[in-house]
């Protein structure tokens, strides 16, 4: 009777083991399994062996038939692109072997979706050299670097002191640097855009916006300004200003008035109307116009127009001038030989004076 119940103790513990063991998991190494593990290996001076295999394709379904969704092997086929651990993300009928964290590299073609404030890729580069590059897009005839937003901006660079935000180059005159499709908005530090305003590089080809400038300013002013005695040189005072887009032309009320200053060094064009009125107890009259520039103090004659004529007569010049910046010109006209003096209209449709910018040097 003792030898039977022995052996029958001895089934019935290992019964209740086994019972025990699918309800915890298995243990290897360990009495006490991890309840969140179908199997918890331990072990200080051991790995767990998975098996190698030599896949042939990322689609194998030869190699490991029928591989069950979530299989992980051991890759040994570096043909394949590189050997590591890799998992079946697919199906048994249609696998999909995946590289384990790409191996150090990513998988291509690789897409991910996130949402998060801050970079969902970052990549830095430390080096010093200024020819170091951060992300590098190259395609022989497609696209190297694309970028696309519905509502907020594509691509993004930045430039945290002296650096360049974004290099675009091309390696011949066959080739764009830059080519843009659509409306273009240049802003920020160094930059002051405007209406009108002109896009102007310097010697480097640094570009900036600069004022549009031209002004314009008509009629005489009276209270005997338009009188000129026998042999008087006079400047001649506009009455009104129109208009001065930059603000560097002193109407007749500024010191001194009725003179533009340039603003830069560049080409300036400048019209300019004088009308006369003949005197009454002479048979003709001489009158001079000169468009004068003062440099350093140094008045300079730009161009002049002479009229004799036995009847209301007027003077009109038309000239472009190299100036410099501050130079600054004005009209004068002269009475050379008229006796008793000769007179300008005042009105605003016989007499103006107008300049603008032409080219920035």
């Amino acid at each position: 009777m003792r030898k039977l119940i022995t052996p029958l103790a001895i089934s019935a513990a290992l019964f209740f083991a086994s019972q025990s063991s699918f309800a915890q998991g298995v243990g290897i190494n360990t009495t006490q399994p991890d309840a969140s593990a179908a199997l918890d290996i331990t072990g200080t001076d051991k790995g767990l062996l998975i098996p190698r295999v030599s896949l042939q394709s990322l689609t194998d379904n030869t190699t490991v038939p029928n591989p069950a969704t979530a299989l992980l092997v051991y890759n040994t086929n570096a043909g394949l692109g590189k050997v590591g651990f890799y998992y079946n993300s697919g199906t048994p009928a249609n696998p999909a072997w995946s590289l384990i964290n790409g191996g150090g590299s990513l998988t291509l073609p690789f897409s991910q979706l996130g949402t998060n404030n801050g970079p969902l890729f970052l990549i830095n580069n430390n080096d010093g050299n200024g020819t170091s590059v951060g992300i590098s897009g190259i395609a022989a005839n497609a696209i190297g670097i694309r970028g696309a937003t519905l509502s907020g901006k594509g691509v993004v660079g930045h430039s945290a002191s002296g650096g360049t935000g974004v290099f675009a180059s091309a390696a011949n005159a066959n080739g764009k640097a830059l080519e843009v499709s659509g409306p273009i908005k240049i802003d920020g530090p160094g930059q002051s855009p405007g209406i009108g305003k002109v896009l102007t590089s310097d010697d480097n080809g640094n570009a900036t916006w600069q004022e549009n400038v031209a002004f314009r300013s008509n009629g005489v002013k009276g209270g005997g300004n338009q009188n000129i005695a026998l042999g008087a040189t006079a400047k001649v005072v506009f009455e009104n200003e129109v208009y001065d887009l930059s603000q560097n032309y002193n109407d007749a009320n500024a010191a001194p008035n009725s003179t533009f200053i340039a603003p830069v060094n560049g080409v300036y064009h400048f019209d300019l109307n004088i009308a006369w009125k003949k005197p009454l107890d002479v048979p003709s009259f001489y009158a001079e116009t000169h468009l004068v520039r003062t440099r350093g103090g140094v008045k300079v004659v730009i161009a002049s127009d002479f009229v004799h004529s036995e009847v209301d007569n007027s003077s009109k010049l038309s000239t472009e001038v190299n100036l410099l910046a501050g130079d600054m010109m004005h009209v004068e006209v002269k009475n050379p030989i008229t006796e008793g003096g000769i007179q300008l209209f005042t009105t605003a449709e016989h007499s103006f004076f107008n300049g603008r910018l032409v080219i920035k040097q």
